[in-house]
C-alpha cells in the first residue's frame, strides 16, 4: 500500500467515525510526517496526489481541507406529470443535508421526445429515463464504486438488461379501466371484469354511439412517434392465439385476421393529441391501458373515485402485466472530481433506499424495483382493484417498449398514414409486416 493510500484510508476511517466532515481542515505536513513517520517531501507528494483525485483541496498559505465543503450544483430531470417537483426538490435536498453532501439540487422537467440539455454548462445532470432511449454525453459509470454490485443486488430489473451507467429507479404498470358511470348511463349490462378476447367490444361500441359517447380513445402525439395505440389490443388477441409475450410481433402479425380486427377496433376509438385528455378527462367508456400513476392522479384531476374500476388484462387464468421501466443516468463533464462523484453516488443510494422510495412511490403511483418492498409499502394501493398493478409471480410480462425505438417509430408512421392520410389499410398492414420481417433479418 502506498503512502497516499494509507493516508486516504486514515481519512476514510475518521469520516466513518464521524470525526471528519467535508470542509474540515486536515493535518498539516509536519503533523502528517509525525503520524506516518514519513519525510516532508512524501507528505507533500501524497497531498498532491489526493488533491488530484479530488479527495482534498489545498489552499496555499491557508491549509488543506477535506473536499466536499464546496457546494456542487446538481440538475435533476424528471417527468413533470409523474412527480410533484417542489416536494421532490425538498426531499432530495433534505437527503443532501442529512448526509452532509453539500449539494444544491434543482429539478427541471423532461419534455417528451426532447432530451437535449447543455451538459457543458452543468457539472452534473441526472436523468430519469427509459433505458433504451439514446442520448449523447459523458456518463458516470456506477460500477467504479466498490459497493456497486452489492447495492444493485437489492433490485429486480424485471428481466431488463441495464448497463453499468443505469440504475433501476421505478416502473409504472398498466392495466385496463372502465368508466362505470358511463357504462351505467348507456345501459351496457355485460360484465367487463377482464380484458382478454374483447368479445364484448362491438356491443359496447354500438351502445356508445347511440348515446353519443366515445367507446375509447387513442393517443396520437407527433413528438411521441413510438406511442403504439395498437399494442394492447394486438397483444391481448395474439396471446389468446398462443403467442408468447416475446413473440407478439413475429410476422405475419398485422397482415392477418387479428391485425385487421385490431385496426377495426382502433377505428372505433376517438383520437386525441393532448396527453392531458386521457381517460380521467371522463370522456370515454374505457381505456385499454392506464398506468398505476392513475391511482394517485385521479384525485388531482377531479375524477370521482366511484366512477371507475381497474380491469386486469388477462390470458386464460394468467394476468398480463404491461410495464414500463425507468432508470437513472448521470451525465458529467470532465471537470468533475472523484469526491464529487462519491457525493453523487451517495445521493443516488439514499434516493433508492426503501425509506425514500416509499415516499416517491406514494406521490407518484410508481412501483419500486427493490426486492424488499411489498404491497404494504405502497400507500396508494388502498382499493381492491388497485392490486392489479402490483407484479405477481405468475404474471405474463409485457414491456411497454417491446420494440426498439426506430422500428416502433416506423410502424407508428405507417399507422399514422392510414389514420390521417386515409391510406389503404390492407397495404399499410402489409408494409408493417415488411418492417417487422426486415427487422428480424437485420437482427
Amino acid at each position: 500500500m502506498t503512502i497516499t493510500e494509507k493516508i486516504e484510508q486514515y481519512f476514510d476511517k475518521l469520516i466513518a467515525e464521524g470525526k471528519l466532515s467535508p470542509g474540515d481542515r486536515l493535518p498539516g505536513y509536519v503533523e502528517l510526517c509525525r503520524l506516518f513517520s514519513i519525510p516532508y517531501s512524501s507528505a507533500q507528494r501524497a497531498y498532491k496526489n489526493l488533491e488530484h483525485s479530488g479527495k482534498i483541496k489545498i489552499r496555499n498559505g491557508i491549509g488543506s481541507f477535506l473536499n466536499g465543503g464546496e457546494i456542487l450544483d446538481v440538475e435533476f430531470r424528471l417527468t413533470e406529470t409523474s412527480f410533484d417537483f417542489p416536494v421532490m426538490e425538498r426531499l432530495l435536498n433534505a437527503i443532501a443535508r442529512e448526509n452532509e453532501l453539500n449539494l444544491n439540487i434543482r429539478i427541471k422537467a423532461i419534455e417528451q421526445g426532447d432530451f437535449q440539455t447543455c451538459f457543458q454548462e452543468h457539472k452534473v445532470v441526472i436523468f430519469e429515463k427509459v433505458p433504451h432511449w439514446s442520448q449523447a454525453g459523458m456518463m458516470l459509470d456506477y460500477s467504479e464504486f466498490e459497493d456497486y454490485s452489492e447495492f444493485l443486488s437489492q433490485f429486480d430489473s424485471m428481466g431488463d438488461a441495464l448497463s453499468t451507467m443505469q440504475l433501476p429507479f421505478y416502473m409504472f404498470t398498466y392495466q385496463g379501466v372502465v368508466n362505470t358511470e358511463i357504462l351505467k348511463r348507456i345501459g351496457f349490462e355485460q360484465d367487463v371484469s377482464r380484458f382478454d378476447s374483447l368479445g364484448w367490444w362491438e356491443v359496447l361500441v354500438k351502445k356508445c354511439r347511440e348515446c353519443g359517447v366515445s367507446p375509447a380513445m387513442k393517443l396520437l402525439l407527433p413528438k411521441l412517434t413510438w406511442s403504439m395505440p395498437y399494442l394492447v389490443p394486438l397483444a391481448l388477441l395474439r396471446l389468446q392465439e398462443g403467442f408468447a409475450p416475446d413473440a407478439l410481433f413475429s410476422p405475419p402479425c398485422f397482415d392477418t385476421e387479428t391485425g385487421e380486427r385490431v385496426f377495426r377496433i382502433l377505428d372505433d376509438c376517438d383520437s386525441y393529441e393532448d396527453s392531458a385528455q386521457n381517460f380521467f378527462s371522463q370522456e370515454s367508456a374505457l381505456a385499454f391501458s392506464v398506468g398505476s400513476w392513475g391511482c394517485v392522479q385521479y384525485r388531482k384531476l377531479g375524477f370521482p373515485e366511484t366512477h371507475f374500476r381497474i380491469v386486469p388484462l388477462m390470458c386464460g387464468d394468467r394476468r398480463v402485466l404491461r410495464y414500463g421501466l425507468y432508470c437513472l443516468e448521470t451525465f458529467i463533464n470532465s471537470s468533475i472530481t472523484r469526491n464529487e462523484k462519491q457525493r453523487i453516488w451517495m445521493l443516488l443510494k439514499k434516493l433508492l433506499s426503501k425509506r425514500v422510495l416509499k415516499e416517491v412511490c406514494s406521490m407518484s403511483g410508481a412501483i419500486a424495483l427493490r426486492k424488499d418492498m411489498g404491497i404494504e409499502d405502497y400507500q396508494w394501493v388502498n382499493r381492491e382493484d388497485f392490486y392489479h398493478f402490483i407484479p405477481q409471480k405468475d404474471d405474463l410480462l409485457l414491456h411497454s417498449e417491446t420494440l426498439r425505438e426506430s422500428l416502433a417509430s416506423s410502424l407508428s408512421a405507417l399507422y399514422e398514414a392510414y389514420l390521417c392520410c386515409h391510406a389503404d389499410g390492407k397495404l399499410i398492414r402489409m408494409r408493417m409486416d415488411e418492417k417487422l420481417s426486415g427487422s428480424l433479418e437485420n437482427g
